[in-house]
């Protein structure tokens, strides 16, 4: 039951909302941050939640230990983020067979399916997809979309001269 949303504190990373979600939650789960200690304490003390050791922020990690952390202790990735370019984090979630609880916004349809979606400007509804995961109520594991090609860089910059 272990969580995990790597992305920095930025407003539309939505951490204010996610964090009060988890705090309805009665069930035992463990969610992993990523942000700096002044945003995470911040979000920490506008929660009103017993047991806050459940709320775990790693600080900003190098690449090789989100990977190390998504291969071995992550059970989901919940990503509620209100806008993304792309999402990196969908696709490392679908390559290690994550489950991934996500925006119900463009940005993940475009890129992932089987996904747990939910609204990510309503608490309840973030609240209902942790839920309805620590329920087991999904048991499809999320996938890239067959129809997305991946470009070089070389192939990019061909393509926009």
């Amino acid at each position: 039951n272990n969580f995990f949303y790597p992305a920095d504190s930025a407003g539309h990373k939505n951490h204010e909302r996610l964090i009060s979600a988890f705090s309805k939650i009665n069930k035992p789960f463990k969610l992993f941050l990523t942000i700096d200690n002044d945003s995470f304490e911040k979000y920490m003390m506008n929660i009103d939640y017993k047991d806050q050791k459940k709320f775990i922020n790693l600080n900003t990690l190098p690449r090789d230990e989100v990977l190390s952390l998504f291969k071995n202790k992550i059970g989901a990735l919940i990503f509620p983020s209100l806008d993304e370019s792309f999402g990196i984090p969908l696709i490392e979630a679908c390559l290690y067979k994550k489950n991934i609880l996500v925006s119900n916004k463009n940005y993940a349809h475009d890129l992932i399916q089987n996904a747990i979606y939910f609204n990510p400007e309503s608490i309840n509804s973030i609240k209902n997809s942790i839920t309805k995961y620590l329920n087991n109520l999904n048991n499809s594991k999320p996938k890239l979309k067959k129809h997305i090609n991946f470009l070089t860089a070389k192939q990019f910059i061909n393509g926009i001269n």
